[in-house]
């Protein structure tokens, strides 16, 4: 018994096939359920041969198309998250009713709505300061994949949290502990308005084969580098302006007696 595809999108069509060897014997029904509740048969002496049952309260009304529907499978044409769970398939002989029943599950996949959520404790740190971040992932089924990083670096090792939501979906929460470095700086990642440095964290969330999502925080270095005053060479006239009168006297004396010398 297998249901196709495996992960069926919510409001998505999906088929519930079963299959079987009958080894010579006539087939009297083939039952298909969900939990304990029967909600498709097939009854090869009955006309019509099919025959679809309510689910109870709580669920959808049957998504069963009949005109896909036959003694090896049921055509669901429309999955809700509601029909998720174990699925079942019972099949019975005419001739000595020998059963057999068989087994799997129903997984219904339903989109996170957006990226995810970062929050960190502050805005901006300095090398040496211990960075705490938290990412939570947008509902969904199955439940969301979680990561940080910084640059193109993985970042952290935390176990996530998955929790139920009152909406039958799973919302996974992340927590980031890091110590950061002077290259968690220079990650080439960005600078602010003033041109420091800064960590741009990156949590990534990825529901297999559904859904890829990232959301982004920019964190600025709290302590600036200090930018060295621009020196400028003085020229020669404000040099000698500069120069004490007794001093500029001397070396005219000094440079007449240089001329005289030289005659």
């Amino acid at each position: 018994m297998r249901v196709e595809p495996s992960a069926v999108e919510a409001g998505s069509p999906a088929t519930v096939k079963c299959e079987y060897d009958l080894e010579n014997q006539k087939l009297y029904s083939v039952k298909f359920y969900r939990g304990s509740h029967e909600f498709y048969r097939y009854s090869a002496e009955d006309e019509p041969h099919t025959k679809v049952f309510p689910f109870p309260q709580g669920l959808p009304s049957s998504p069963v198309n009949l005109q896909r529907s036959n003694q090896t499978q049921v055509y669901l044409g429309e999955v809700s998250p509601s029909l998720a769970g174990n699925l079942s398939c019972e099949v019975t002989t005419d001739d000595t009713f020998v059963t057999r029943l068989v087994y799997t599950n129903l997984v219904v996949a339903v989109k996170p709505e957006g990226p995810p959520h970062i929050t960190t404790s502050k805005n901006s740190y300095d090398p040496g300061e211990t960075l705490l971040a938290t990412c939570v992932a947008q509902p969904s089924q199955p439940a969301a994949e979680l990561s940080f990083y910084i640059g193109d670096r993985m970042v952290g090792q935390g176990v996530p949290e998955v929790r139920n939501t009152s909406t039958g979906l799973l919302e996974t929460r992340l927590e980031l502990r890091l110590r950061l470095a002077d290259k968690h700086f220079n990650a080439g990642t960005g600078r602010d308005r003033d041109g420091g440095e800064m960590v741009v964290l990156r949590c990534h969330a990825e529901v297999p084969n559904l859904a890829v999502h990232n959301a982004y925080t920019r964190l600025s270095r709290r302590t600036k580098h200090p930018v060295p005053e621009r020196v400028t060479q003085p020229n020669a006239a404000a040099a000698l302006a500069a120069m004490p009168a007794s001093l500029m006297l001397l070396l005219v004396v000094l440079g007449a007696r240089g001329s005289l010398a030289r005659r």
